[in-house]
């Protein structure tokens, strides 16, 4: 709402299948769900892709626009996932770790399955990963704040 101006109303729903059911059956007129749960839909012509809330397009689905290419500028709402390993874990264990894993992403075949599961690798450094940590907070914040009526 703060970057259209358009009046949604928001309908809770049990994960992203769940949210994806709700547009299939017509109880929603869209939704917001990660692309792993939305691609079987897609593929087989339940539902159809409006906009990716990524900075680039999908390479899965290149003829779909980002949200901030349909329209809505500036939009990105992504979602990502990260390794963590608990506080205190030695730095000669945690770039080891870090190798491993960005060595296993870097194989084709591992990018061809996350690919085909609404994916992709993007390795990076734990100082990169904090950094991007940072960001997010910080612009969540912004949202939020902006969201917030006064006390």
């Amino acid at each position: 709402k703060s970057m259209t101006g358009a009046a949604i109303e928001h309908a809770s729903y049990n994960g992203g299948i769940a949210a994806v059911n709700g547009v299939i059956t017509a109880q929603v007129d869209f939704a917001f769900v990660p692309l792993p749960a939305a691609l079987p839909f897609l593929h087989g012509g339940g539902i159809k892709a409006l906009g990716i809330a990524d900075r680039a397009r999908y390479p899965g689905l290149p003829a779909v626009p980002t949200i901030s290419e349909a329209g809505v500028r500036g939009y990105e709402a992504a979602a990502w996932y990260a390794v963590y390993a608990p506080a205190g874990t030695p730095q000669e264990t945690v770039s080891l770790l870090n190798y491993a894993l960005v060595k296993g992403l870097a194989s084709e075949q591992t990018r061809r399955l996350l690919l085909s599961q609404g994916l992709q690798a993007a390795p990076s450094t734990p100082g990169e990963l904090a950094a991007q940590m940072r960001g997010e907070r910080a612009k969540w914040d912004a949202v939020v704040k902006s969201l917030t009526p006064p006390r």
